[in-house]
């Protein structure tokens, strides 16, 4: 126990130690320029939000663009140098993942903030949030897919119009698989989908992280492989 919580406050000073550089290395900038999209677009929209129409959509619109900027975020070019470091995979996306991740979900409660305040209709801002968690987990998962198994060092650009084609063929799903509706009848099984996808893709993500050269070991304290070993 003493030598994990010891390894764990290494780890932390050393991400503490490399903030500045991890600052100027990650390509963050997406997120910012879609805040400034955002902003347009709320303005733009300000009278259609005070009348309560198309709120839910516009901050669809909103999930939408901040999915497609988060995954910019692990583009690294020097990547492959860096794998034999010793701070975790894991905690190195976490850590870059971060940058991006917490002013995109600033922008979106700002912008929910907003239209919860402006709108005379109320706004079902947890539903949506689960869309927009589950929609940009799943643009994570995709470029932690992409970074693992194919060797891309920018999935960000492969990521970003893979999301944007996504929010155009999720309006047009059959009812049976629908995700995007109204408040109604399928409203409630809709949501079960999107936790569904949100499961899949934190589950993705996380075995996309495991480190190579320790991702196996676990199976060989199990004891039916101590058994295999020692059978004739």
């Amino acid at each position: 126990m003493r030598r994990r919580r010891t390894a764990a406050a290494l780890r932390c000073r050393q991400l503490a130690a490399a903030g500045p550089s991890l600052v100027r290395a990650v390509r963050w900038q997406p997120v910012p320029l879609v805040a400034a999209g955002v902003v347009l677009l709320l303005w733009w929209r300000d009278e259609s939000v005070v009348r309560g129409s198309g709120s839910p959509w516009l901050l669809r619109a909103v999930a939408l663009a901040l999915a497609a900027a988060v995954p910019f975020a692990l583009d690294d070019r020097s990547r492959r140098t860096v794998v034999a470091a010793p701070t975790g995979l894991a905690a190195r996306t976490l850590a870059v993942l971060g940058l991006a991740v917490v002013p995109a979900a600033a922008v979106w409660a700002s912008a929910c903030a907003w239209i919860a305040v402006r709108t005379s209709r109320p706004v079902p801002v947890a539903a949506l949030t689960l869309e927009a968690g589950a929609t940009t987990a799943a643009a994570v998962a995709v470029a932690l897919v992409l970074v693992r198994w194919r060797e891309v060092d920018d999935p960000g650009a492969l990521t970003a119009p893979l999301v944007l084609a996504l929010g155009l063929l999720l309006p047009r799903l059959p009812t049976w698989a629908a995700l995007v509706t109204e408040p109604g009848p399928g409203w409630t099984a809709s949501h079960l989908r999107w936790t569904a996808v949100l499961a899949l893709a934190v589950g993705s993500a996380a075995v996309a992280v495991l480190d190579p050269g320790g991702g196996r070991a676990p199976l060989r304290r199990l004891p039916w492989r101590v058994w295999a070993s020692s059978s004739p």
